[in-house]
């Protein structure tokens, strides 16, 4: 059973190798080796690389699809959709994880250089400006960072 695993896990690693990515980028470790999280980061690298070296490839070619679909379903299906070439937008390389989101927030909130609104936009990317509002008004609500000096020593 684990000499069929190691041999799965070595064609798996050759492929994704072969084709401009690093293995790690598929969940296969290197080896048992421990690596430092600059080779971590190079490995990344040159995936991402790859990755946006693909997209490139697949855009064009995707907007013709996409375009004959659209003449397709005018003529077949009498759409009335004007077929236009479309514009193919790749996404995010790679979503940070909220555990790495939550730490760089920490860091940039010790160090005193980010706003809560900033904060609420990194944790929410989706959001539209009023709903960061709401959500930025509840935290100083909550905290009471957003109260009025009672005393009057700093101007507001």
């Amino acid at each position: 059973m684990d000499e069929h695993q190691r041999t799965a896990e070595a064609i798996t690693r050759e492929a994704a190798q072969s084709a401009g990515y690093s293995a790690q980028s598929f969940g296969l470790e290197g080896g048992g080796q421990p690596i430092t999280a600059t080779e971590s980061d190079s490995r990344d690298q040159c995936s991402m690389v790859t990755r946006k070296k693909k997209a490139g490839y697949w855009r064009a070619g995707l907007a013709d699809f996409l375009r004959a679909m659209l003449l397709l379903d005018a003529k077949q299906f009498g759409s009335r959709i004007k077929a236009v070439w479309p514009t193919v937008e790749f996404g995010d390389d790679v979503a940070e994880s909220e555990q790495q989101a939550a730490t760089t927030l920490d860091l940039l909130n010790r160090a005193g250089v980010v706003s809560v609104a900033t904060k609420v936009k990194i944790l929410h990317p989706d959001w539209d400006a009023t709903a960061v509002q709401a959500e930025v008004s509840a935290i100083l609500a909550e905290t009471g960072v957003g109260a009025p000096d009672p005393v009057g020593t700093f101007p507001m």
